[in-house]
């Protein structure tokens, strides 16, 4: 008895995992997209058993095998939480697809894709790597470049337009399935829905959307917006919407401003009920401070503006700022984007705003704050004017230190030719009273006479030496003090 028992545990174990992975199947094929294949191949799979499937760690494979991105991840979207009678997209590029089918609010999970064009085979994975549904397809069946897809019948498989998160024929939704049943034995006419363990595909198939990742600027009102979606794709009315902002922040609301006061990366949470049932989505936002100027205003009736500066890399998104002359307003329109390092006029003939010689000039936060006030320093036609009024001041200092430098080397140059001039007429005079002497026959007047040239070329070449020295000693300081201030000037701060 009790080895029966072990058995039984044992087969409802192995049995269990194929009760829920049985329900899970491929229901429509975009193997070859009319253009460019690259990063356009996609599948659809559909939950259609009456539990929830967690497909992480499950494989799609076209002859490799290839992990699905969980969302964010590569631009995926949604969640590998797979809700009973959802569908969801496997593509090769999330991101070109999301923006290919923008009335798709689906899950959209990023995996590697490479389908063939004339015949091959994709397929699903379970975490242990059982085999979950693999379809063989071939362009014999259609689908091949026009635009179509290959999609999953009643009848087998044919070529239509894609049919995205909905399915061209009735889906039975498996509430009691304790069978070990393939895939394709989920396919049901219109009148297999009447059986007593089967239902129609009649629950909402809800979808929330947050909206695609933000940048945002601190201090400023960003507009947030969801989305929620039930049976094939239609809009939910009624739906009550709760935002958590990642920043402690909780607002409810389809249609919600919200500013961060700090910057910093976040993660915000949007959760959507309708009666009984809910689902969640959840964007990522960078909260980055501005770095944006009022650069220049014209004051004259010619020429009256305003201009804006982005000072930053990036670009900064102004939407429902406003601009403020004096007591007179003017809100930018929705989806005001002012590029990285650009600047942005606004005439008069489109704001009706005048400004004047003593204007005050304020750019307001969507919420009516202050962002920034015009401060004629920051104008960057003033500023471009001072660096080049520096510049030729530069160049007239430096003009001026090379002439004091010529004057003090003009100056040397004078006091050694005055040295020389003073040696030759020591000379002279030498010269002479040698000769006087030497036609005096007189010794003792020649020796008094000798002694005194002597003694007056001892003095004068003294007195001439000392001042050159001297002048030659103030010239090197002089020299030296303007080169060192040559150095400091040309010497980088």
């Amino acid at each position: 008895m009790k080895y029966y028992f072990y058995l039984f545990i044992l087969i409802f174990a192995l049995a269990l995992p194929c009760y829920v992975h049985a329900d899970i199947f491929i229901t429509e094929i975009m193997y070859d997209n009319s253009g460019s294949d690259t990063g356009r191949e996609w599948i659809e799979i559909f939950n259609s058993g009456g539990e929830l499937v967690d497909i992480t760690d499950w494989k799609f494979f076209d002859d490799s095998n290839h992990v699905l991105n969980e969302p964010p991840k590569n631009a995926s979207r949604g969640s590998l939480l797979l809700s009973s009678g959802v569908y969801i997209i496997l593509t090769g590029d999330a991101s070109l697809f999301i923006s290919e089918n923008s009335s798709y609010y689906g899950s959209v999970i990023d995996t590697v894709m490479s389908l063939k064009n004339t015949s091959g085979q994709v397929g699903i994975l379970n975490a242990e790597g059982t085999e979950v549904d693999k379809v063989l397809y071939g362009q014999e069946i259609g689908a091949n470049g026009d635009g179509n897809s290959l999609q999953k019948t009643s009848s087998g498989w044919t070529a239509s337009s894609p049919t995205l998160g909905s399915s061209a024929f009735s889906i039975s939704i498996n509430q009691n399935n304790n069978s070990n049943n393939s895939s394709n034995q989920n396919i049901s006419s219109n009148q297999a829905t009447s059986s007593n363990n089967t239902r129609p595909d009649l629950r909402p198939q809800m979808y929330a959307f947050a909206g695609e990742d933000k940048t945002v600027i601190v201090g400023a009102d960003t507009f947030f917006e969801g989305k929620a979606f039930g049976l094939e794709n239609k809009k939910l009315e009624n739906a009550d919407f709760l935002w958590n902002f990642g920043d402690g922040s909780i607002k409810k609301g389809e249609k919600v401003l919200h500013s961060y006061n700090y910057p910093g990366k976040y993660v915000i949470f949007l959760d959507v009920s309708s009666g009984e049932f809910s689902t969640t989505d959840r964007i990522n936002v960078n909260a980055l401070p501005a770095d944006i100027i009022i650069s220049n205003i014209g004051r004259t009736d010619k020429d009256n503006f305003v201009e804006i500066y982005n000072k930053t890399n990036r670009e900064l998104d102004l939407s429902w700022w406003r601009l403020q002359v004096d007591n007179n307003f003017f809100t930018l329109p929705k989806n005001t984007i002012i590029l990285p390092n650009q600047k942005i006029i606004f005439s008069k003939n489109t704001t009706n705003l005048i400004t004047k010689e003593n204007s005050i000039v304020n750019l307001l936060y969507p919420n009516g704050s202050l962002a920034v006030s015009f401060n004629k320093n920051e104008d960057i036609g003033s500023k471009i004017s001072y660096q080049n009024s520096n510049v030729t001041q530069t160049n007239k200092n430096l003009l001026n230190l090379n002439e004091e430098a010529n004057k003090s080397v003009n100056i040397v140059a004078e006091m050694k030719k005055n040295s020389n001039e003073a040696n030759n007429s020591a000379s002279v005079v030498n010269s002479e009273i040698i000769e006087n002497t030497a036609s005096n026959k007189d010794i003792f007047k020649w020796v008094i006479a000798l002694f005194s040239v002597i003694l007056l070329s001892i003095v004068s070449y003294l007195y001439v030496r000392k001042n050159s020295t001297r002048g030659e000693q103030k010239d090197q300081e002089d020299i030296e003090k303007i080169s060192n201030e040559i150095e400091i000037f040309e010497s980088p701060h």
